[in-house]
């Protein structure tokens, strides 16, 4: 699976998936170990803003495409400093 195909099914609900990189875990988009998108209960996502473009501080090269692809697939969403995983 391509990580813009991983990223879609994401935005769709999917609740598991392996890209390059990049996995879903429960309502958990990873970038690496990097939590980058979270689903909100009553829709919508967090995304995190760890990219230039988004106004926040760049982490990696790698990691600032796949918040890109967040981005740009999961609406309506919300910018935020840090994407919180809750146990």
């Amino acid at each position: 699976m391509t990580n813009k195909e991983l990223v879609e099914s994401f935005a769709s609900g999917a609740v598991e998936g392996y890209g390059s990189h990049l996995t879903i875990r429960q309502d958990i988009l990873y970038s690496y170990a990097m939590p980058i998108a979270k689903r909100l209960e009553g829709g919508g996502f967090q995304i995190s803003n760890a990219m230039r473009a988004l106004g926040g501080n760049p982490v990696s090269q790698t990691t600032s495409t796949h918040i890109g692809l967040a981005h740009y697939y999961c609406k309506p969403s919300v910018l935020v400093d840090m994407v919180k995983v809750t146990q």
